[in-house]
């Protein structure tokens, strides 16, 4: 015949239902209470190397803000030790690829400025100049959606700036390549802004500085896929201007270069619709 499980009473008058479990429950809740504390000791206890060690784990892993916390923990407790030196480059990249990107930049200058002479200081010139480019791209996105600001391009400019600091002193480096790549895409960028300006001003009826932003990319960014835009403004500004036999030299150097291209089509069928403009202020 079946038999219910034997059931014991503790002291407080609560029943069990089995001898064995009380004491289950105590290590278990022993074990939930200690588990906690013993791996933030654990974690305390860790010799700088193994820091570093399990810091560059998290990176691998993607785990960019547990990286942070450790290499931090690092700098704060081995600073003078040679894994913080090491430590301070994977901060630098944890940062930015956290999205981090001013504290990325900073700690990489601080390298620079603390180890110049360091093996692995061209990396810390490569991890600054990625930073500021991804900073640089959501600025001018940003920007493109807005009226022309006169601080709108600084952000590019200081990639610029940290790219070209990078390919000229390090132009055997593993890193040369990339950063050149990202020097020509920043011209492309600020040569993109400087048509949006141009043309925000054009529709504004500010002629006379829409061609002289559409000169200064033709002169400076010459080489860039902006170039034709550049050619479309400066023939549409010098048509509103009054000045058909430039625009119309303009226009024809758009046709011959251009002759597939949109913006070409755009601009003859401008001036066709504006054979008469009565030239601007």
């Amino acid at each position: 015949m079946y038999r219910s499980p034997r059931r014991t009473r503790d002291r407080a008058g609560r029943i069990w239902p089995g001898a064995m479990v009380p004491g289950l429950v105590l290590a278990l809740a022993l074990a939930g209470c200690a588990g906690p504390a013993a791996d933030g000791a654990r974690s305390g206890e860790l010799s700088p190397p193994q820091l570093y060690r399990k810091a560059r784990a998290e990176l691998r892993q993607r785990n960019y803000g547990r990286a942070i916390e450790l290499l931090q923990e690092l700098q704060n407790r081995f600073g003078d030790q040679p894994e913080a030196e090491a430590g301070r480059l994977s901060l630098a990249y944890a940062y930015y690829k956290a999205g981090e990107h001013r504290q990325a930049i900073d700690t990489a200058e601080a390298f620079i400025r603390r180890h110049p002479q360091n093996a692995n200081v061209a990396y810390a010139y490569y991890v600054r100049g990625l930073a500021a480019y991804a900073r640089s791209k959501t600025d001018v996105e940003r920007a493109l959606a807005e009226p022309p600001s006169p601080d709108a391009l600084a952000s590019t400019r200081e990639a610029f700036r940290y790219l070209s600091e990078l390919v000229e002193r390090f132009p055997r480096s593993r890193y040369f390549s990339d950063a050149m790549t990202r020097i020509v895409k920043l011209r492309n960028r600020m040569a993109r802004y400087q048509i949006h300006a141009a043309e925000y001003d054009l529709e504004a009826g500010r002629t006379e500085r829409a061609v002289e932003r559409a000169r200064y990319v033709q002169k400076h960014f010459a080489r860039t896929p902006s170039l034709p835009a550049a050619l479309a403004v400066l023939a549409r500004g010098q048509l509103a201007l009054g000045r058909r036999r430039e625009a119309e030299e303009v226009l024809a150097a758009l046709e011959a270069n251009y002759p597939d291209d949109p913006v070409t089509t755009a601009t003859r069928e401008y001036f066709s619709n504006h054979r008469r403009v009565r030239p601007a202020r």
